[in-house]
């Protein structure tokens, strides 16, 4: 067993702290969501970051995921929006999409997960579609 389980438990801390607090300084704009893409672990991901003031239609996006899913551009999908009053947390993986209900959040987040690269930018577009 460690001595000191912890002694370096501020080195991680310090080390994400900044990329922590540049996240949560970007506010996005209605109509302007933050994206980041990535890439890494054989795996092609790009996660958006929504103005709390947009609504999502639920089904919309669940007709998009599923779409993407079946023509092999991705395989798992994950993320929490708001639908109004409500926030929910979406999951899709191989297909079969699952939401549950979740208390209120600061706002609306999708991360895509592709094993090729994807033009991410016009991926965006058809997400935009998704809101009310």
């Amino acid at each position: 067993m460690a001595q000191y389980p912890t002694a370096h438990q501020h080195e991680i801390t310090r080390q994400s702290t900044p990329l922590q607090s540049v996240l949560l300084q970007q506010i996005p704009r209605v109509g302007k969501p933050i994206r980041k893409p990535s890439k890494g672990l054989g795996s092609y991901t790009c996660g958006w970051i929504f103005s709390p003031k947009e609504i999502f239609d639920l089904n919309k996006l669940n007709q998009l995921v599923v779409r993407l899913y079946l023509e092999n551009h991705i395989h798992r999908a994950k993320g929490i929006f708001r639908t109004g009053e409500d926030w929910y947390v979406y999951n899709c993986v191989e297909g079969m999409p699952s939401t549950h209900d979740v208390a209120y959040r600061r706002d609306s987040r999708l991360e895509l997960i592709a094993t090729e690269n994807i033009d991410w930018k016009a991926l965006e577009t058809s997400i935009m579609e998704c809101i009310l």
